[in-house]
């Protein structure tokens, strides 16, 4: 009787701590977050400046690795939202190393969106001192 019960009772809190909201979990889950929320904005800036290349510059091989440039960025992002996928049945451990993991994929796409704003409106201002 009292291994049955020391049995239930430990499955049971191993199960609690498999699904319930631990701490450090929710927050790495912000901090990916912060990160993401943040960026996610300039993707209209990344359109804008897209077309403002096409329209001001035309077809040249440098508009042309700037407008893939931004392709780029932008397909980055939609890529990771499409498969950032925490999954709660995985152990604590599991799923911290899945946001530590994922909170390092975010900063990249972060950095490359950023990296590719401040490149195009640097190409843009050049084009616009040429004219």
């Amino acid at each position: 009787m009292r291994i049955s019960l020391l049995f239930i009772i430990l499955t049971a809190a191993v199960s609690c701590q498999t699904n319930s909201k631990n701490p450090e979990v929710q927050k790495l889950f912000d901090e990916v977050m912060v990160i993401h929320d943040e960026v996610m904005p300039e993707m209209s800036t990344l359109n804008k400046l897209k077309r403002q290349i096409r329209k001001i510059s035309g077809n040249n091989e440098e508009s042309l690795a700037m407008i893939k440039g931004i392709e780029d960025a932008d397909e980055a992002m939609m890529s990771w939202m499409a498969e950032f996928k925490p999954d709660k049945s995985k152990t604590i451990e599991e799923q911290k190393a899945y946001l530590i993991k994922e909170k390092v994929n975010i900063q990249k796409v972060s950095d490359q969106m950023y990296g590719m704003i401040e490149r195009a409106e640097t190409y843009l201002n050049k084009i616009q001192d040429e004219e």
